[in-house]
């Protein structure tokens, strides 16, 4: 029971870790295309791709997660929120 309780804690920490990096991610995309726009222009389709990558890569690793975690028992929804 201990071993499953701290498996499942440590997933709700790399739950929140990839959620920040999931909203870092986001942040540098809505950054990079403001940026672009201010200056008139529109963000370049390989920068786009990289960081929206970035992003799409972030999600998925929450989504395994927090399947993980619903296999083991525990509660992804009690993670806190970023």
């Amino acid at each position: 029971m201990r071993h499953r309780a701290r498996s499942t804690k440590e997933s709700s920490g790399s739950s929140h870790r990839a959620k920040q990096r999931a909203e870092a991610a986001a942040a540098s995309l809505g950054f990079a295309v403001y940026r672009a726009r201010a200056a008139g222009g529109e963000l370049e389709t390989e920068r786009y791709s990289v960081l929206a990558a970035n992003l799409a890569s972030a999600e998925a690793e929450i989504a395994r997660i927090e399947r993980d975690i619903a296999e083991k028992g525990g509660s992804a929804a009690s993670t806190p929120p970023v």
